[in-house]
């Protein structure tokens, strides 16, 4: 597996400027622009799905404290795969 984006890279991939209007057309959505290919960028998933399962765990058993994820898209945005 290769190296991962930068979190720069990927904030500036995705940020969309105070004022700015951007129409959906507009925005790069093959994500070619972070990952080399789907097999890197499946690599990098499987990857984050284990590292998120591992703070979830900490974070349960931990018992002190809550996260809430609001997700927000239209239908076929992804939503049901991220739960």
């Amino acid at each position: 597996m290769g190296d991962y984006p930068s979190m720069k890279s990927v904030v500036e991939a995705t940020r969309v400027r105070p004022g700015a209007s951007p129409h959906p057309d507009d925005l790069p959505t093959h994500g070619e622009f972070l990952f080399p290919g789907k097999t890197h960028a499946r690599d990098c998933l499987e990857s984050d799905a284990i590292a998120i399962n591992e703070l979830q765990d900490t974070l349960y058993g931990e018992g002190k404290r809550a996260l809430l994820v609001v997700l927000q898209g239209m239908d076929t945005a992804g939503k049901s795969g991220v739960i």
